[in-house]
């Protein structure tokens, strides 16, 4: 058996829930004989397998702030088989407004020592409307934004291409949701 937290805690760079807690700007409550504190999912998030929880303390809340109406997600991932840990996997929400993205947030596991946010290439999306060349440039920075490992699952070279073609994948999904 596990559990949420358990999953966060472990951290497993290929894992979703570490990937889309980032992507959703969770929030962890954690609390230890000491008292409570709360750490952001970019602030908890240290490594592979490596988080900012002291010995004595336990994930007790994860708190995922609400999205507006206007949101649009998509996530795609690959994996060897179902249910294995992804070899990339990627997460999008888009803000549309006037048909403008307002607001764009790509997250991507399985690509680096853990999952990552696309800042760069989330930037190059804000208040426009998502066309081909514009796509073309976000799974571009997507791509450039990981810096993968070669395993004996896939090569740093197939990983880094799958998030660009995962982040395209997943941008057409959020826009039409949006």
């Amino acid at each position: 058996r596990g559990t949420i937290g358990g999953s966060l805690t472990h951290a497993d760079p290929a894992a979703e829930l570490p990937m889309m807690a980032l992507l959703l700007d969770a929030v962890f409550g954690i609390e230890s004989p000491k008292g409570r504190r709360t750490v952001t999912a970019r602030d908890f998030f240290l490594g592979a397998l490596s988080v900012a929880l002291e010995p004595d303390e336990l994930v007790t809340e994860v708190m995922f702030p609400k999205k507006p109406p206007n949101t649009g997600w998509g996530f795609e991932e690959v994996s060897r088989r179902h249910g294995d840990f992804a070899l990339a996997a990627v997460g999008v929400t888009l803000i549309v407004v006037g048909g403008a993205i307002a607001e764009a947030r790509i997250a991507i596991a399985g690509a680096d020592e853990r999952a990552v946010r696309a800042t760069e290439a989330e930037a190059l999306m804000k208040g426009q409307a998502l066309e081909p060349k514009l796509l073309d440039a976000v799974c571009d920075a997507a791509r450039a934004c990981v810096n993968p490992e070669t395993d004996l699952h896939a090569s740093s070279g197939y990983r880094r291409h799958l998030v660009g073609v995962l982040t395209g994948k997943a941008l057409g999904a959020a826009w039409k949701r949006a």
